[in-house]
């Protein structure tokens, strides 16, 4: 498994999945705010222009 490679075990295989789960609550939160404020196609927008921006920039690490 690849957390037993990067952690040197399984005592810690929750926190990738913890961390995203995370990450995802604090982006809905702010994009929410968004969508209040300037409306629903500015939130969805820059949602997904931010989601694939950085998608795009992790899967392109060496």
């Amino acid at each position: 498994m690849a957390s037993n490679d990067m952690l040197g075990g399984d005592r810690y295989a929750g926190i990738p999945a913890a961390l995203l789960t995370l990450g995802s609550a604090a982006a809905a939160f702010f994009v929410g705010r968004l969508s209040d404020r300037f409306g629903r196609r500015m939130g969805l927008g820059t949602g997904f222009l931010l989601g694939g921006s950085v998608r795009s920039s992790l899967s392109m690490r060496p």
